[in-house]
């Protein structure tokens, strides 16, 4: 049972050449997954309203704006369908008027998150599944320490697995500053706040500034991360320093909020100690036009959200399906479904080392959907 963080890269391409995109930010849980409803279910719901700063806008503009967004993509009818599968399916709003930028690496995440935290006014909330007592976690627990010495309300939530090296007294001294530090189902049962299971993991990667800015991506506190090959293309690195290589995204707008919740959950259901007011449910005005859901699974809820949202993106392709993703250990309904887009001609390409590559290509012999690079 495993939260996790992720950007949907199959949803970016499916959306390709939009005026406006239509991103679903993931934070997910390994549970059971979902049912793909019907067609003809999806095909006779229409897509529930749009969200814009805290309300809800008319059916009739919410229609209007998914159909010049599918009008632009060049899709037609499945954009709709597809938002319908995941309003059937998630409690989450779609919202409008959002910005997401891409944070393509470590050092291009790191200079932007460090840069909002240190302009934050009321509040740092950060949900991290590793969070190293390295050179990276020691500049970030300092930043951190700093704003909360200045009034700043920092709240921090680690895993106790995925920061197992990291002792508790690396925090000692934000929380003698005021700052909240909950550890996610400690190893030891005696400890936990709540119904403690082992494999129940924290793998999101989330930080909030003030409400109204969100990070959030593959990209832990580690100084694996701190060197991309992005960052640094030419530079020679001998095989065993290869740095990881993952990918961020920083959100600003509405949708902000819907994040904010997700957090707000999460130290609810650990039990942590009350958190010290702030303002963490600002109105947010609107940055930009792109639409973004955050969509948060946990074992919690008994099926997966995110696996039908990306069984029903890949179902309604038109154009291309691209998948980048570090574990990658697709089951049959995933198979099956990128299976029938390369039959009936959609570009679907792999990008990275398949985990169990054997097992991958198997099943899915068609010779486009291996493509491999790093």
């Amino acid at each position: 049972m495993i939260r996790r963080a992720q950007l949907s890269q199959s949803l970016l391409h499916y959306l390709h050449g939009a005026a406006m995109g239509l991103i679903s930010a993931m934070l997910s849980g390994c549970v059971t997954p979902a049912r793909l409803p019907a067609l003809d279910e999806v095909a006779a719901s229409a897509p529930d309203p749009l969200h814009a700063a805290n309300r809800e806008l008319p059916l009739g503009r919410s229609r209007a704006i998914l159909e010049t967004l599918a009008r632009q993509a060049g899709v037609n009818n499945s954009l709709l369908h597809h938002v319908a599968v995941e309003d059937m399916v998630s409690d989450s709003p779609l919202v409008v008027g959002n910005r997401v930028t891409l944070l393509r690496d470590g050092p291009a995440t790191y200079r932007s998150m460090y840069h909002e935290i240190s302009r934050a006014k009321h509040h740092i909330n950060l949900e991290v599944y590793i969070f190293e007592q390295d050179e990276v976690g020691k500049q970030l627990i300092a930043l951190l320490l700093a704003q909360q010495r200045r009034g700043i309300q920092v709240n921090v939530i680690y895993d106790a697995v995925g920061s197992a090296h990291t002792t508790p007294r690396f925090f000692e001294p934000l929380k003698r500053a005021g700052g909240r530090v909950l550890q996610f189902n400690p190893l030891n049962p005696t400890k936990a706040r709540s119904a403690w299971q082992v494999d129940h993991r924290d793998h999101r990667k989330l930080l909030i500034v003030d409400g109204r800015i969100a990070f959030t991506g593959g990209i832990n506190f580690s100084s694996v991360y701190s060197s991309g090959p992005l960052s640094h293309p030419q530079r020679a690195r001998p095989p065993s320093h290869v740095p990881y290589r993952d990918t961020h995204v920083k959100i600003e707008g509405p949708v902000v909020i819907e994040f904010q919740k997700l957090f707000l959950a999460t130290w609810s259901k650990q039990h942590g100690e009350p958190l010290p007011r702030a303002r963490y449910l600002p109105i947010v005005r609107p940055k930009a036009n792109e639409l973004v859901r955050a969509v948060g699974s946990t074992p919690d809820d008994g099926v997966s959200v995110i696996h039908t949202a990306l069984l029903s993106a890949i179902a309604h392709a038109q154009r291309s399906v691209h998948v980048t993703n570090a574990y990658f250990v697709p089951d049959r309904r995933l198979i099956e479904q990128i299976k029938r887009a390369a039959q009936r001609g959609i570009d679907v390409r792999c990008q990275g080392e398949p985990n169990f590559p054997q097992l991958w290509e198997s099943k899915i012999p068609h010779p486009r959907l291996i493509n491999r690079s790093s």
